[in-house]
C-alpha cells in the first residue's frame, strides 16, 4: 500500500468484524483449514487494462497480514470475493467495479468451470458452452451474507444415501471451497455407497488405496453412477433434481500416470461435527451456474465450459512436489510390477548358473577319468 499514491486504509467501523489498531479488519477461514486474516483498503481498480473503455475505479480491497495452509503454499495469492452483502443481498465487488457503466446488471453473474479453469461473467450468461439438449434449473436462492439452497435428498445409483431429515443446518454454496462437504453420516453413507457399487472393477476402474481409483491415462469414469442431489423448488413447486457427473464428484489426482494409468480420488469429504453442507467448486464442475440476486435464483446447466492450459507450470510443480499417498501407492503399484520381473529374471538366472555349473562339474568329471585311463 505504501507504494500507492491512492490507497487509504479503512477505519475500524461497526461493518467490520474486527478491528487491528484502529483500522477495519476481516478473518476468514475454510471447510478445508485454511484462512485469511488483514486489513481493508480502498484503492482504485480497473479490471481488463487493455479495454479503453475501462476506466479506474474506487472498490475496496484486503492485504492480507495472516495466512494460513493451503493460502501459503499455493500459488493462487487472492480471492475474488463475491458473496452477497447480509443486507441488500448483493455482491459489493461487483457494484464498485461496474459502477460506470450503467448497462451492466451487477445482480447477476454466472460462472462456468472446466477441469483446466472456465470463464467468469457478470451482467448476464453465455449460452455457447451449454450442452447440446440440456435446459437450465432454476433453484431458489438465498442471498444475504451466503448464497444458499435447500438441499432435500441425496441419491447414488439405485440408493438413497440421505433425506431432508439428514439436512438440519443449511446448504451454502460456495466457490471459494474446492471440495464439496456434507454432514459425517451424509459423507460416509455416500462413500459407502460409491466404493460398494464399484467393487471388483464394476466401474471400469481398480481401487487404487483410499478413496481413489485407477483409470487409463487420459480417460473418463464414465462407468461411474451420477449422484442426484435433489432441491426444494420452493413456493409449492415440484423439487428439481440436479445430477453431480463422475468426472465432477471425481478429480484426476495430477497428472502423473504410472504405466498407463492415473488415479481419480473423491472430491467430496466430511464436514466434521457440523451439519452444514458445502457444494464447493467439485460441485461447479462442468456446469454453467447462473446467480441471479434480482429474482432470487440460481441457474444450473450442464456445460462444456473453456479450459485455459498451463502444462508446463503445472508439470514442474508438480515435479518438485512430495509423493500424496495417491501416488505413493500408484509408486509402490509400479515398484510391486519391478521387483517382480527383476525377481522373475533374478530366478531365470540363478537357474541357468546352476546348470551351467552342474554342466561344469560334470565335463570335469569325465575329463579326470579320461586322463586317469590315458595314464594307465
Amino acid at each position: 500500500m505504501e507504494a500507492s499514491n491512492t490507497s487509504r486504509t479503512l477505519p475500524c467501523g461497526p461493518d467490520c468484524n474486527r478491528c487491528d489498531a484502529a483500522r477495519c479488519g476481516y478473518l476468514q477461514s475454510y471447510s478445508e483449514g485454511s484462512s485469511i486474516s488483514g486489513v481493508w483498503f480502498r484503492d482504485l481498480v480497473m479490471l481488463n487494462g487493455s479495454d479503453a473503455d475501462n476506466h479506474p475505479v474506487e472498490a475496496s480491497l484486503g492485504c492480507h497480514l495472516d495466512e494460513r495452509k493451503l493460502f501459503y503454499t499455493q500459488k493462487v495469492n487472492g480471492i475474488f470475493g463475491l458473496a452477497p452483502h447480509g443486507i441488500t443481498g448483493r455482491s459489493n465487488v461487483l457494484k464498485d467495479l461496474f459502477k460506470d457503466k450503467a448497462h451492466v446488471n451487477t445482480a447477476v453473474f454466472a460462472i462456468c468451470l472446466g477441469e483446466w479453469g472456465g470463464e467468469l461473467s457478470v451482467g448476464g450468461y453465455d449460452t455457447r458452452y451449454t450442452a447440446l439438449g440440456s435446459r437450465m434449473q432454476w433453484l431458489p436462492l438465498h442471498h444475504a451474507g451466503y448464497y444458499g439452497v435447500d438441499l432435500r435428498s441425496i441419491r447414488f445409483d439405485t440408493h438413497v444415501v440421505a433425506n431432508s431429515e439428514e439436512f438440519t443446518g443449511r446448504t451454502v454454496v460456495d466457490s471459494g471451497t474446492t471440495f464439496t462437504y456434507f454432514p459425517a453420516k451424509v459423507f460416509e453413507t455416500l462413500r459407502q455407497s460409491v466404493i460398494a457399487t464399484c467393487q471388483g472393477s464394476r466401474c471400469g476402474a481398480r481401487s487404487a488405496g483410499k478413496d481413489c481409483w485407477l483409470l487409463p491415462t487420459g480417460s473418463r469414469p464414465a462407468k461411474f453412477a451420477p449422484i442426484i442431489l435433489t432441491f426444494s423448488g420452493g413456493n409449492g413447486e415440484a423439487d428439481i433434481s440436479v445430477s453431480w457427473p463422475a468426472n465432477a464428484y471425481l478429480f484426476r489426482r495430477g497428472m502423473r500416470g504410472v504405466d498407463g494409468f492415473e488415479a481419480w480420488c473423491l472430491a467430496f469429504a466430511s464436514n466434521g461435527f457440523s451439519k452444514e453442507t458445502v457444494l464447493g467448486i467439485s460441485f461447479f464442475m462442468h456446469k454453467l451456474l447462473v446467480f441471479d440476486t434480482a429474482s432470487s435464483k440460481l441457474g444450473l446447466e450442464v456445460a462444456n465450459c473453456p479450459e485455459h492450459h498451463h502444462s508446463t507450470q503445472l508439470t514442474a510443480q508438480a515435479s518438485t512436489s512430495q509423493d500424496s499417498p495417491v501416488e505413493e501407492h500408484l509408486r509402490q503399484d509400479s515398484m510391486r510390477h519391478l521387483g517382480l520381473v527383476l525377481g522373475c529374471t533374478g530366478v531365470v538366472l540363478l537357474l541357468v548358473s546352476l546348470g551351467m555349473f552342474t554342466w561344469a562339474c560334470c565335463s570335469s568329471e569325465v575329463e579326470n577319468d579320461s586322463t586317469e585311463n590315458f595314464l594307465d
